[in-house]
Formats: structure tokens, sequence, C-alpha cells
């Protein structure tokens, strides 16, 4: 599945992430020279990116995901995308994992991806 408008770039990567499908998510979410924020304060890019998102998916969590806002300006957009990993935090008691997600995006070479990804920002930080 891929992407023909920013706002169907969050769904594919849902759908790609809780497959487990990390090559569908190179192939389909992440444009080749891509540029990602693993971690804060950690950057990887082009070849980089694959085993880093690999990392994430290999957790085997799902995630769910809510676009909060997609603005445009050409053919370049910037998603705000909020993001929640259900889990099981220490002796059983539910931890969820939720942060916000901004992606810049642009057609690479016929379909939507994301060019610029920093998916760790508190969510209370951007009000929109």
């Amino acid at each position: 599945m891929q992407a023909t408008t920013p706002d169907e770039l969050p769904l594919v990567f849902e759908r790609h992430f809780n497959a487990g499908d990390v090559a569908g998510l190179m192939a389909d979410y992440y444009a080749p020279s891509a540029t990602y924020a693993p971690l804060p304060g950690e950057v990887v890019w082009g070849e980089g990116v694959e085993p880093s998102i690999g990392e994430l998916v290999a957790l085997g969590h799902e995630m769910d995901v809510t676009v909060r806002r997609v603005m445009r300006s050409g053919d370049v957009a910037l998603l705000i995308v909020d993001w929640v990993i259900p889990a099981v935090g220490f002796a059983g008691t539910a931890t969820d994992v939720a942060q916000l997600n901004v992606p810049l995006a642009r057609p690479d070479p016929s379909a939507m991806q994301v060019q610029v990804q920093a998916p760790h920002i508190a969510p209370d930080h951007i009000y929109m």
C-alpha cells in the first residue's frame, strides 16, 4: 500500500508497522534518502533508517496513529501525528508509550513518502 496523499501516510506506516513489515515500511513509507531520529539526540539517514526502524518493529507491539494536522505547501507536507504503543510495564502494569510524530513528506518519485521524521516529541509541546 502506497500513499498518494500526505493524509494516507500514517495509515501506511501503521499497517506495515503492525504487520511487522520493515521491508514494506522502507518501500512505501520512507524515501530512499530519508532522515530519521530514532531517539532524542540521535539521527540516521539513508541506509541507516532500516536497521533503526527494524529495532522498533522487532519489539512486537502494535501502534495506533491519529493524524492531528496536515499542512501543505506545494508538493511538500508537514504532518502532526499522535502515536501510541500500548504495552505492559514492570510487574504487569499498563504502560502506554505515547508521543508525537512530525514527518515531512513529498512525492518520491510517484508516491508520497516521508523525507524527514522526528517521532519523539512530547505531545503537549505542539498545540494544533
